[in-house]
């Protein structure tokens, strides 16, 4: 007999949430790995843009449970829209003409599937993570709290030191050699 576990689907704060920290990643992922191989960086406004886009995108698939392969078929797409887009808002001084073809190496395919791989990781495993992430802050917290505390209790008085007073010393002296047992045979 299977068990099927039902998962609550998560309220709409969380669905929003889930969609700019997801779009955010992945856009920024994608980004540093088309630049370390070799292509054009796009400006801020169109990074905002695509971050925009991407997380209104993603807002429709944040209730839904996605598989690693479905994650990966999904993010592969978006990684082939994410270069034609760099490539087409590349930095002023860029050629269009030369921009869309001198980007098309091994290293970049490269990549932008790197990037697909962890995006599509993220996104199949990434509640658990979080879950997990929580979980140990959380248990870390309590044990912070649970440390009891360095005593403070009173110092140790301060030592007062006194010049040496001899006479004292004699008398303490003769007292503590006048004790002892009574003499039997004097």
């Amino acid at each position: 007999m299977t068990y099927a576990v039902r998962v609550a689907a998560p309220d709409s704060f969380v669905c929003a949430v889930r969609a700019i920290v997801l779009a955010s990643v992945t856009v920024v992922l994608s980004l540093v790995l088309h630049s370390a191989a070799g292509g054009h960086s796009s400006s801020l406004l169109a990074v905002t843009l695509l971050v925009v886009l991407t997380a209104a995108g993603a807002y429709g698939l944040s209730r839904a449970q996605l598989t690693f392969g479905r994650a990966a078929m999904l993010f592969g797409t978006a990684q082939a829209g994410f270069h034609g887009f760099f490539e087409l808002t590349a930095a002023p001084g860029h050629e269009l003409a030369h921009a869309a073809t001198a980007t098309v190496s091994p290293a970049m395919i490269a990549a932008h599937a790197l990037a697909t791989v962890l995006c599509a990781a993220i996104v199949a495993h990434g509640d658990r993570l979080v879950s997990a992430l929580w979980s140990w802050l959380t248990r870390l917290w309590l044990f912070c709290l649970v440390l009891p505390a360095p005593h403070s209790g009173p110092a140790a008085p301060d030592v007062v030191y006194r010049p040496l007073d001899l006479r004292q010393l004699t008398e303490q002296v003769s007292r503590a050699t006048r004790r002892g047992p009574p003499l039997v045979f004097a």
